[in-house]
């Protein structure tokens, strides 16, 4: 097979280029067959759940949701305590020498 390809390109075609190209062809096939199963799996996932969500809708279970109102599930809300004492800045005033020396060092 390699006495069909012309001599003189700038990458010989030999034995060993042939087989790293068909074997780099062939798990490039792999990979996408298995993304492909992948994909499609994930599908009837979606659409088994898109039909268990049909059959069981959630029933309301406070006054809002029974007049049609939804609210979306909140994560729990974390309380942070802020320091009472300690550097205040809000008396400070700010200038912008110090921060230009800093710069041309």
């Amino acid at each position: 097979l390699t006495g069909k390809f012309p001599k003189e390109l700038k990458t010989p075609i030999d034995k060993s280029y042939l087989q790293k190209i068909l074997r780099r062809a062939r798990q490039n096939k792999h990979k996408r067959d298995k993304t492909a199963q992948r994909l499609k799996q994930e599908e009837e996932e979606q659409q088994k759940a898109r039909a268990i969500k049909k059959e069981a809708p959630d029933k309301p279970t406070s006054s809002t949701a029974s007049a049609g109102k939804t609210q979306p599930e909140s994560s729990p809300k974390r309380v942070v305590k802020l320091p009472e004492s300690g550097a205040s800045f809000e008396e400070r005033a700010w200038q912008l020498e110090p921060f230009l020396a800093r710069e041309t060092e």
